[in-house]
């Protein structure tokens, strides 16, 4: 049952994505809505939080997103930055600064992601902190699968590789 209702909230947030791209930016600011009411649902189940857990490790989540964000939003600044002088310039001393600067938000964005667990550790189990961990990591990459799958479909074409077997957090 928790399988299908969750396959039911991917799908209507599939079905939302797919003409996101051509949306104005409301629209879009919607699906971000969608994704992040996704994230918080199963963020409670998988780390099987209590309600006075809840209270206090999303204000402390929100924050670190917010930090994560606000970090790939430089990102992709310095990105576009890059991509111009490295098409119109020869003056590297200016290219070597632009590189040097995305290098910089990188190591942010790590010290960022693997200070994840300290930020939590007087709130969250060591398990819970694993599934945190975890989570972090596959929930990008299942949504980017999610959408491939929907547009094969789409296509008439088969979803991308299954890739190894055994359990996810989404199988449930």
């Amino acid at each position: 049952m928790k399988r299908t209702f969750y396959n039911v909230l991917f799908g209507i947030f599939l079905l939302s994505f797919s003409t996101a791209s051509c949306q104005p930016p409301e629209r879009q600011e919607n699906i971000r809505q969608r994704i992040q009411t996704i994230k918080v649902l199963r963020l409670t189940e998988i780390l099987e939080l209590t309600e006075e857990q809840s209270i206090r490790f999303f204000p402390r989540y929100k924050e670190y997103e917010e930090s994560l964000i606000k970090l790939e939003e430089e990102q992709n600044l310095v990105l576009d930055e890059m991509e111009l002088r490295a098409a119109n310039t020869t003056d590297t001393t200016e290219l070597k600064k632009v590189i040097e600067r995305y290098k910089e938000i990188e190591k942010e964005k790590l010290k960022l992601r693997t200070g994840l667990a300290e930020k939590f550790a007087d709130l969250l189990s060591q398990t819970q902190i694993a599934r945190l961990i975890i989570f972090e990591y596959r929930f990008p990459q299942r949504m980017r699968e999610l959408i491939e799958e929907y547009h094969g479909e789409m296509r008439g074409k088969p979803g991308p590789h299954p890739g190894p077997k055994g359990p996810r957090w989404w199988d449930d």
